[in-house]
Formats: C-alpha cells, sequence, structure tokens
C-alpha cells in the first residue's frame, strides 16, 4: 500500500469495510472499586486534584490491531481481503481506547511512543529483544497517523530517542508523583508492577473483550504474597522474559521465584545462600548461573532518574485542554480517515470527544 497523507486521504479509495463500534457504555475498570470514584465535571481542570495518565502508546495499537485480527477470523468483517483500511480501524479503536480512560476525569494525559533504534539496553545485551518479529505494516501505518490525530484531540505525545517508552513513563510518573499527583499507567506490560505505589496504580487490559482493570497494592500482593513491587525487578530476573529475550535462571518460573524471595529476601542474598537452596531444578540453575541473572536485573529495572534534559518534561506539560480550534482538526481527520471504512466508527468518535471536550472547557 503506498503512503498515505491526511491532505490526500480522499485519493485512495479501496472497498469498505464495515465493522460494529467498541461499546463505551461499559464501566472503563472492572472488577474493581477502587477506580469508581466519578468526580464531578468542575473538578476536572483543578490544581488541588492533579491526576495523570500515563498511556503505553504501541501497547494500545497492537492491542487495537490484534482485536482487529480476531474480528477478521471470526468473521465480523464485510468481505474485504485486501487490509487496505485495516490501519483505519486500528486507529479508530486505538483512539477509542484513550477515550475511554477519560472516564477517571484526569486532569493531566499524556500518551508515550517508542522511538525507532536502539537503547542502552542493546549496548548492555546485544540480543535484547532479538526475537521480536517485525512490526506488522498495519501497526507502523496506525503509528504514523494516531500521533497527528491524538494531537488534533488535544493529547500530548512524547517520543525520545535512545530511550525506550518504558523509561520515560516510569520517569514521568515519579516526577508526577513528587509533584503530588495521583498516577494511572495504561499499560499490558508487567514491567510496570515495579512501580506500584498508593500513588500509582496500573490499568491493564483484560484478555478478552474491551475492557481495562485496575492493579494495585492490594492485587499485586494477592498475587505475589508479602513481596513489595520493588522485589519485582528481581523476580523478573530470575524467571526471564522470553518477550524481550532477557535470560533467566533455568528451572526457575514465577511461583519458584516468589517462594525463593520470600525465603532469601532478594536477588544478591539468594545467590550467596544458593548452595542451600532446596529443589533440584532451582539449585541446579542457581549454580550453573554466571552471572547473567544480574544483568537481568540491570535490563529489567527501569529508569526513574532519566535527567531533564532527556526528558524534557514536567507535570504541566500534560494539563489536558479543549483543541484551540475546538477540535475541528480532529473531526476533520476522524471524516478523512472514515471514508475508508463504513460502520458507527466516525459518529461514535465524534460524539464521545464532544462530549468530552464541553467538560474541559
Amino acid at each position: 500500500m503506498p503512503a498515505l497523507s491526511f491532505s490526500s486521504v480522499s485519493s485512495f479509495k479501496p472497498e469498505k469495510k464495515q465493522i460494529a463500534a467498541l461499546p463505551d457504555d461499559q464501566p472503563l475498570v472492572q472488577n474493581s472499586t477502587a477506580l469508581s470514584i466519578t468526580y464531578q465535571p468542575e473538578e476536572v481542570s483543578s490544581s488541588k486534584r492533579k491526576r495523570l495518565i500515563l498511556i503505553d502508546g504501541k501497547a494500545v495499537v497492537y492491542r487495537a490491531y490484534y482485536k482487529l485480527m480476531a474480528r477478521l477470523q471470526h468473521g465480523e468483517l464485510m468481505n474485504d481481503t485486501s487490509g487496505d483500511s485495516d490501519w483505519v480501524l486500528t486507529v479508530f479503536t486505538a483512539l477509542s481506547t484513550v477515550l475511554k480512560t477519560f472516564e477517571l476525569t484526569p486532569s493531566h494525559i499524556v500518551v508515550i511512543f517508542d522511538h525507532e533504534g536502539l537503547t542502552f539496553r542493546h549496548t548492555m545485551f546485544s540480543d535484547y529483544k532479538l526475537n521480536r518479529s517485525p512490526t506488522p505494516d498495519t501497526v507502523r501505518q496506525s503509528l504514523r497517523y494516531i500521533k497527528p490525530a491524538l494531537a488534533a484531540m488535544g493529547v500530548r505525545t512524547v517520543e525520545i530517542a535512545g530511550v525506550e517508552a518504558d523509561d520515560v513513563i516510569a520517569t514521568l510518573a515519579v516526577s508526577a508523583i513528587k509533584a503530588d499527583a495521583k498516577v494511572r499507567v495504561l499499560s499490558p506490560d508487567k514491567d510496570f508492577f515495579q512501580l506500584i505505589s498508593p500513588s500509582l496504580r496500573l490499568l491493564r487490559f483484560v484478555p478478552r473483550g474491551s475492557g481495562i482493570v485496575s492493579f494495585g497494592l492490594e492485587e499485586f500482593h494477592a498475587r505475589f504474597g508479602d513481596l513489595s513491587p520493588s522485589q519485582f525487578v528481581d523476580i523478573l530476573a530470575l524467571m526471564g522474559d522470553k518477550i524481550d529475550n532477557i535470560p533467566g535462571v533455568s528451572g526457575i518460573g514465577e511461583k519458584t521465584a516468589v517462594k525463593l524471595l520470600q525465603v532469601y529476601g532478594n536477588l544478591e542474598n539468594l545467590i550467596k545462600e544458593r548452595n542451600n537452596v532446596k529443589g533440584k531444578r532451582a539449585s541446579n540453575g542457581l549454580m550453573t548461573d554466571k552471572g547473567e541473572v544480574f544483568l537481568s536485573k540491570r535490563l529489567v529495572t527501569l529508569r526513574t532518574d532519566l535527567p531533564h534534559y532527556i526528558v524534557p518534561y514536567s507535570l504541566d506539560d500534560f494539563l489536558y485542554k479543549q483543541p484551540q480550534d475546538g477540535g475541528q482538526h480532529f473531526l476533520n481527520l476522524v471524516k478523512a480517515m472514515g471514508s475508508f471504512v463504513e460502520g458507527p466508527f466516525v459518529n461514535d468518535l465524534e460524539r464521545r470527544t464532544k462530549k468530552l471536550w464541553r467538560r474541559y472547557l
């Protein structure tokens, strides 16, 4: 498919694809009361209530893409095998997810994207993420268009060369907490477990459907017992991470890692006492480890202290306001992209964004 621009979007007319809109009448957060508080509209812009939502942009786009592929597989789309409009449906689905987060009435919001290229982790470990499949063309195309669409909606986006989005999110989260903000991070990435605190909760996608669940200290302790979120890096170091190609210790999975840390406290003590570890598989794995486990710990530890000259933003940069043009540019972009597909997506997005902007006047 040739590269497209919004200005020339009407020059390309593939067969239209139809899909039902995502349900937006369901509560954003399911199975949790921690985030069920509804704030009054007049409180949205109040400086006394600083609520920041940090969104993992690429993860949201990938989630939208895989939902689209699932609908294709289940025959929920009209006959169109060209795939020419898949990127539009992916963008619309991702925008719908971002709109859902506004049900939490954040005062500040930002979407962070990964920048193409290597990072400091590749310098530490040349095989880092080496097993990743190439980014699908639909995702690449979607990433090109969702960024200007978000900007037109009034949502700030951030992308920093040489730094992973996860580290930018972690640094911005800690900085916002120091500024007395409550923080929510929308991402399926379990690496963010290490950031959980009374001031920070995660918003995680449910395995099926369009729901999002809240994951905080209560949920963390329900899964990992009396371990603290700061110990999660030791869990990851021991079990490894196949998605990022980070090696773990042979014979140790999540359950075994949790049990070992409950006994020995941290990775350093565990390695010192590995001769006393019970369980043949875990013991053998620890005995044969040649220091890779400490490399893994450095790889999975998120940077929360990136200097300001690398991440030159403060909380005030992400204060959400209605677009200066009243959102007309965003509505024009949505209508232009909507010419590629049939269905209620355009009307749904227009209705929901207008409702959003009225709340943030």
